[in-house]
């Protein structure tokens, strides 16, 4: 079993995806980082995680 076999997909347009959400992860990494430091961890995170439930609703 492989991406490409279960999607039809192209290996170099898997590989683009997968550098694409690397890339975005990279340059979102240290914003919200710096939200971390300056708010509490724990209420940031709480709030992502809500957020994460009201959408799959």
């Amino acid at each position: 079993m492989s991406i490409t076999g279960d999607t039809g997909w192209s290996a170099p347009v898997i590989t683009t995806a997968f550098s694409v959400g690397q890339l975005a992860t990279a340059l979102t990494g240290i914003p919200v980082g710096r939200v971390l430091d300056r708010i509490a961890p724990r209420l940031v995170m709480t709030a992502v995680r809500s957020s994460r439930w009201w959408r799959c609703r």
